[in-house]
C-alpha cells in the first residue's frame, strides 16, 4: 500500500485491467494476422528455392548420364518394373519401381510394385545399384541415383502427402515428361489423340537442335501426388485435355528442368489448380505444358 500527503492508503495496481488485456490481445490478433502471411510467403520460397535446386540436381544428373552413354537421355519408360528399371526386366529406366496409387479421379489406381517403392530410397539408386531388401536382390539397370547420391533431391520439401499405402511421406515426387528418353512402342504413345510420329520425341541431347530448343523444353517437373505413380509423366501432346497433373507445391507454382540444364518455377492459371478440375478449351495451363514438353514436327518422322 501508498501513503499520500494526507496519510491516506492507495491501494496499488497490481495487474491489467480487463479493458486493457482485450486491447492486448486485439493488438496481438492484428500483428499475427499482418505477419502470419509473410511468414507463409517467405516459407514458400525457401522451399521453392530448394526445390529448384533438387530439380536442379536431377538434371545436371541426367546430363552427366547422357555423357557417358553416347549422349542418349536416361530411358523413360511407362508403369516400371514391368517394362524397366532392374534386372528382373533387363530394360532400362531413369527410376524404378511404380507406386501404390488411389487415382487422379479420373482413372484408377495402381499396386506398388516392387512392394514399398514408394518409400524405400533404394529404388531410386542412391543406395547403390544392387539390393532391394528382399529375399532375391536385383541389380538397377538406367538409373540415373548414381549421379545424384542424395535421395532429398527426388522429394519437393514442400511434398506432405502421406502414401496411403505405408502413411509416411514418399521419396520421390517428380516424374519425366513421355516425350524424353521414351523408347518407341511403350504402352501410352500415341494416346490422347497424339501420335508420337507427328510430335517430337528426344532421345539424345543433340536432338534439340531445330525444332525445339533444349532450353525450351521441360525434361522433370514435380508431379501432384494424386496421380503420381511411374515416373512418366502423361499428358495430352495437343494441349487439349487433362491426364497426369503437376503438383502446385509453391503457391500457384511448380518446379521444373529444362533439357539445357536450369530449372524454374511456373506459375499456374486454370486447370492444373485444383485436382478435380476438368478440361475446357479455354484452360492455358494444359496448352503450355505441351508447348514446353514438345513440338509438332508437321508428319514427319522424328
Amino acid at each position: 500500500m501508498l501513503l499520500n500527503n494526507n496519510s491516506q492508503k492507495i491501494p496499488a495496481r497490481t495487474g491489467f485491467t480487463l479493458i486493457e488485456l482485450l486491447v492486448v490481445i486485439a493488438i496481438i490478433a492484428i500483428l499475427a494476422a499482418i505477419l502470419l502471411p509473410v511468414l507463409q510467403q517467405a516459407e514458400q520460397r525457401a522451399q521453392g528455392t530448394s526445390c529448384l535446386n533438387n530439380m536442379g540436381q536431377l538434371q545436371m544428373a541426367c546430363i552427366i548420364y547422357g555423357s557417358e552413354n553416347n549422349d542418349y537421355m536416361p530411358v523413360n519408360s511407362p508403369l516400371d518394373p514391368v517394362y524397366g528399371g532392374d534386372s528382373t526386366t533387363g530394360q532400362p529406366n531413369w527410376v524404378d519401381g511404380t507406386f501404390y496409387s488411389m487415382g487422379n479421379g479420373a482413372g484408377t489406381g495402381l499396386s506398388g510394385n516392387p512392394a514399398g517403392c514408394s518409400t524405400n530410397a533404394f529404388w531410386l539408386g542412391v543406395l547403390g545399384t544392387t539390393g532391394g531388401g528382399g529375399a532375391s536382390p536385383v541389380s538397377l539397370v538406367g538409373s540415373i541415383g548414381p549421379y545424384v547420391k542424395a535421395a532429398g533431391s527426388y522429394h519437393c520439401p514442400a511434398d506432405t502427402y502421406l502414401d496411403p499405402a505405408y502413411h509416411v511421406v514418399r521419396v520421390r515426387s517428380c516424374s519425366m515428361n513421355l516425350q524424353c528418353g521414351t523408347i518407341g512402342g511403350t504402352v501410352g504413345e500415341g494416346a490422347f489423340g497424339a501420335n508420337p510420329i507427328n510430335y517430337k520425341e528426344f532421345h539424345r541431347f543433340s536432338d534439340y537442335t531445330g525444332t525445339m530448343s533444349a532450353s525450351d523444353c521441360f525434361v522433370l517437373l514435380d508431379e501432384n501426388p494424386l496421380s503420381l505413380n511411374d515416373g512418366w509423366f502423361e499428358y495430352d501432346l495437343t494441349g487439349g485435355s487433362i491426364h497426369d497433373r503437376p503438383a502446385v507445391n509453391h503457391g500457384r507454382y511448380s518446379s521444373f528442368s529444362f533439357a539445357d540444364g536450369h530449372a524454374q518455377l511456373h506459375e499456374w492459371h486454370d486447370a492444373y489448380l485444383n485436382i478435380n478440375s476438368s478440361y475446357v478449351a479455354s484452360d492455358q495451363d494444359p496448352k503450355w505444358l505441351a508447348s514446353h514438353g514438345t513440338v509438332f514436327i508437321n508428319n514427319r518422322p522424328n
